[in-house]
């Protein structure tokens, strides 16, 4: 269905894509490592995620295009396991500090 919808992904959609992550993306997920999420908040943040896509792409809600049809039309990952790689990366980031320095006084 979503193929019909938009069959072809137009450069104009593909700019709108490129918008979005550069600052939609990076706005919503500011220091997104340090957060401490539920499963509320992490269905929140993909609601907003989804919404966006399906406005950036012209879906309505009455099309009934599932999420993971759209993920793979825009060949994004979702937001929380954007998160979720975030934490990762902080936590290894504070694993590798040499054993002399306090994890807790390197935040500026």
């Amino acid at each position: 269905m979503l193929v019909t919808l938009c069959p072809n992904l137009t450069t104009f959609g593909v700019n709108k894509l490129r918008i979005y992550n550069s600052l939609v993306q990076s706005v919503v997920l500011y220091v997104s490592e340090t957060w401490t999420l539920r499963k509320v908040d992490n269905n929140g943040i993909q609601s907003f995620h989804m919404h966006a896509l399906h406005h950036i792409l012209g879906i309505k809600w009455y099309d009934k295009v599932s999420y993971t049809a759209v993920q793979e039309r825009t060949k994004l990952p979702d937001l929380p396991s954007l998160i979720t790689d975030r934490h990762h990366s902080l936590f290894g980031r504070v694993c590798h500090l040499q054993l002399s320095i306090d994890a807790h006084s390197v935040a500026p």
